[in-house]
C-alpha cells in the first residue's frame, strides 16, 4: 500500500507540473477601439508677455537709489502683477518682492540694504499671471566704495 501511495503522489505531482505551463501561458491579442465622437471645442494657449525694458535706468540723488522703468509686455494672459529679485553671483539676495500689475518702475535703494561695496548686482523682473511667470528681463547695478549706487544699466 505504501508503494501505491507513493505512485499516486508521483502521478499527482507530475500532473501538476505538466499543467503548470498551460495555466501560466498568456496569449497576445491585438485590440483597437474607435469612437465616432470628436471634440468640437478649440483650445488656445495663453502667454505671459515679459515686460519691455525702459530707455535707461537712473542713479538717484546722493547715489542711494537706482530706478528701473519698464512698459507692460504683450501677452494673452491677464497680468496680475510683477515679481522682482536682486541677485549677486546668481544667488537671490533676500527674497523676491511682488509689485502691482499697474507698476511700470521700481526704485532699488542702497539705504539699509546691506549691499557689499564695489559689487555688481542683478535686478530681475518678471510679469505674473496667476501662477505663471514670463521670462525675466534684467539689469545690473554696481555699488561704490561706500555701498551706494555707482552705476546701472539694462542687460541686453
Amino acid at each position: 500500500m505504501i508503494g501505491g501511495m507513493r505512485l499516486g503522489a508521483v502521478i499527482v505531482a507530475l500532473a501538476a507540473v505538466v499543467a503548470l505551463p498551460v495555466v501560466a501561458s498568456t496569449e497576445s491579442v491585438e485590440a483597437a477601439w474607435s469612437d465616432p465622437e470628436y471634440a468640437t471645442a478649440s483650445a488656445t494657449a495663453a502667454t505671459v508677455g515679459a515686460p519691455t525694458k525702459g530707455a535707461q535706468c537712473v542713479v538717484g540723488g546722493l547715489s542711494t537709489t537706482v530706478t528701473y522703468a519698464w512698459a507692460h509686455g504683450a501677452g494673452t494672459a491677464t497680468r496680475s502683477g510683477y515679481v522682482f529679485g536682486i541677485y549677486r553671483n546668481n544667488v537671490l539676495v533676500g527674497s523676491e518682492t511682488t509689485l502691482p500689475a499697474t507698476d511700470t518702475s521700481h526704485i532699488v535703494s542702497s539705504i539699509l540694504a546691506g549691499y557689499l561695496a564695489n559689487t555688481q548686482y542683478e535686478f530681475r523682473l518678471q510679469a505674473v499671471a496667476g501662477t505663471w511667470r514670463s521670462t525675466a528681463i534684467s539689469g545690473t547695478f554696481t555699488t561704490n566704495a561706500g555701498g551706494g549706487m555707482a552705476s546701472c544699466t539694462w542687460n541686453p
